[in-house]
């Protein structure tokens, strides 16, 4: 552990960064800093703090020097391989620094391009998260006993294609902080909650339920029928049928084909359409809309519409070239007749498949990869433009593509494909380190009532500090579950007008989503309405109590904590204690959970 007095004299020594030559625009961030004043906390001043209250939008490639010998430098980096995603890993630099080059021609493949740096000494910071959907490379050097950073596009003379409020596509936003990595990521949160994201009403985000892990694509009419009564009974609020609506019996080998599955489905979607919106539910469908099978009526009538290098397809999967006019176009028609023809509220574009190319010897132009991420983003900006009330959700095998540029032009993303229940409460919370929650997709699949690391009233919880939503066999939960489902989603709709506008603060480390046996604990904080949320999961952590330090509060204030969960009660406390003695949260039994909100009295 640091010393407390050497970082605070550091403090006040305002020791800063030697050189920055990343080019932020000074007018930009001055506009954002008297729009959302900065966050007032006391708890540990001199240790926390941003530097601003929103991150700086900075053109690529961006370098900065820090001050200090890299092995004085801790790095955050978060896992972006599949089934892994948001997983943190916190690394000790070493004199050799650290480098890493992505390829896969998706930006997270490997490890999702946002980084936290921290120097162990001084207790400041620096907070980079990259806006660009194909290569880059991050990598930290020592240079003259200091400490050089670069993060870039691969290849590193990428031209920014858009400007969104002044962020740069591809472009980068980045923050400066001293103390807990929260005063790192809060910034870009806030830039991303205030700048990128569109705003939804009272009602969002709204809870879903999706068929994909009750059929894994092979479904048929009576059971979407009977699947959307009951999530209309549980409280869902959309419903969205998965891939397997369209082509013939294999959803993955008939993509491209965006007929309707007659055999599945024999009267069509307009009256499943019908009937989801006659429950007063939104509908949605899934789509693959940059690829196609080679089979595909798409394909044997234009073979040259395939994304290639040196004549060879990119991916076995067959990616559509969206750098090709006639594509985009095509792909435009297919969007909007799926749309008006089917009534669709919420539209979930995923994308299952790698593009692997070493992007560093090319140029803008010869790079397929950025011909095509700019034709991505083209067709989202035609979607708002054309269908401004559809919700589009950006998936990529979970997040594999989920960087800086989808939050500009989409409305919420999946976490990731692994749903199980202890890797939900992980990768939420490694999540909210990135993006505001209320763009943060994931679902419930598998309830059960035997597990003692999470007991049931957990297993919903945990997605309810996100975007919350079922998936699985709801027609096949026992009474509990379903009862706990309905309750949980009742709970999540008096909650979620505070978790859309929160600062999250996280107050443990992160769970082994593999293996729990830690506490994990997260503060969302309203300082425009003095509200807030508590979660805490025992998580089979060999304590039945912890004590927990808050963030964000007035001292002299007094706030009423209040249990909106199973166990609890209410009491009130005065910030000043909140912050510096922290509140003790006590668990009945191993595997239980803790919802509290936090208001001002």
């Amino acid at each position: 552990m640091l010393r407390r007095d050497l970082v605070k004299w550091m403090a006040l020594l305002g020791a800063s960064f030697l050189i920055s030559d990343g080019r932020a625009d000074s007018k930009i961030i001055e506009q954002l800093d008297e729009e959302y004043a900065m966050i007032p906390d006391t708890h540990n001043q001199l240790e926390n703090r941003s530097s601003h209250s929103f991150a700086s939008p900075v053109r690529l490639p961006y370098r900065k020097v820090l001050p200090g010998d890299t092995t004085n430098y801790d790095l955050m980096t978060f896992s972006g391989g599949w089934g892994h995603e948001y997983e943190i890993q916190i690394l000790p630099l070493t004199s050799g620094g650290y480098r890493f080059l992505e390829t896969a021609g998706e930006s997270c493949a490997h490890h999702i391009p946002y980084w936290l740096m921290r120097n162990r000494i001084t207790g400041k910071g620096v907070a980079i998260a990259l806006a660009y959907m194909g290569n880059w490379c991050f990598e930290v050097k020592s240079e003259g006993g200091n400490t050089s950073v670069e993060a870039r596009t691969s290849p590193a003379t990428l031209p920014p294609f858009a400007h969104i409020q002044g962020l740069s596509i591809p472009g980068a936003l980045v923050s400066e902080f001293t103390g807990d990595w929260d005063y790192g990521s809060l910034p870009i949160l806030r830039f991303v909650r205030s700048h990128l994201l569109r705003k939804h009403g009272e009602d969002w985000p709204w809870v879903e339920y999706n068929n994909w892990y009750a059929y894994d694509g092979n479904f048929d009419e009576a059971a979407v029928i009977n699947s959307a009564h009951i999530a209309k009974d549980l409280g869902c609020e959309a419903y969205v049928m998965d891939a397997g609506w369209y082509g013939g019996e294999n959803w993955s080998d008939t993509v491209g084909d965006w007929r309707v599955n007659r055999s599945r489905l024999p009267h069509g979607l307009e009256p499943i359409s019908e009937l989801v919106h006659g429950l007063g539910m939104k509908f949605g469908l899934w789509v693959e809309i940059e690829c196609a099978y080679l089979g595909s009526p798409i394909v044997r009538e234009h073979p040259d519409w395939l994304l290639k290098e040196d004549g060879k397809p990119l991916s076995n999967r067959s990616v559509l070239d969206f750098g090709n006019r006639d594509v985009l176009a095509y792909a435009k028609s297919v969007i909007d007749r799926l749309v008006n023809d089917y009534h669709l509220d919420y539209l979930k574009m995923d994308f299952n498949t790698q593009m692997p190319l070493n992007t560093d010897a090319l140029t803008p132009k010869t790079d397929p990869l950025y011909q095509h991420y700019k034709g991505l983003a083209e067709l989202w900006t035609y979607m708002r433009e054309k269908h401004p009330k559809l919700i589009v959700e950006n998936c990529s095998s979970g997040s594999q593509r989920q960087d800086l540029t989808p939050a500009a032009y989409t409305d919420t993303h999946w976490v990731s494909d692994n749903v199980d229940n202890h890797m939900n409460l992980m990768q939420n919370f490694g999540v909210t380190y990135l993006f505001p929650p209320e763009m943060c997709l994931h679902w419930t699949v598998f309830p059960n009532l035997s597990d003692v690391k999470m007991d049931i009233e957990a297993q919903f919880l945990a997605n309810m500090t996100v975007h919350f939503g079922l998936s699985g066999r709801i027609d096949q939960w026992d009474n509990a579950i379903l009862k706990q489902a309905k309750k949980s989603i009742a709970t999540y709709k008096s909650i979620r007008s505070v978790l859309r506008d929160a600062d999250v603060y996280h107050l443990s480390p992160q769970v082994d989503g593999s293996d729990p046996r830690s506490m994990q604990a997260m503060q969302y904080w309203d300082s425009k309405t003095e509200e807030g949320l508590l979660f805490a999961f025992q998580a089979g952590d060999g304590a039945l109590e912890h004590t927990l330090k808050l963030h964000g509060l007035q001292p002299n204030r007094k706030y009423l904590l209040n249990p909106l969960s199973a166990i609890g009660e209410s009491c009130e406390i005065t910030g000043d204690e909140l912050m510096n003695q922290g509140f003790t949260v006590k668990f009945p039994l191993s595997g239980a959970s803790v919802l509290i909100g936090i208001s001002s009295k």
